[in-house]
């Protein structure tokens, strides 16, 4: 018996399965931000940190 997949065990967020979610949302454009012209996930740090789990690559 092999141990269950990713797939098996995690689902993706409703924003993901309904195509609410952009490709192009996984990558911030840091100069957007400073803009103020960046989406509001990454413009409201409360929704940004809300959905964004710390990796190595983020520095916390």
């Amino acid at each position: 018996m092999s141990p269950p997949t990713i797939y098996e065990l995690c689902r993706p967020r409703s924003d993901v399965l309904e195509g609410r979610m952009r490709d192009e949302d996984f990558a911030a454009d840091l100069s957007q931000v400073l803009k103020g012209t960046a989406p509001e996930l990454y413009k409201n740090p409360a929704l940004f940190f809300a959905n964004t789990h710390p990796t190595r690559g983020l520095g916390v």
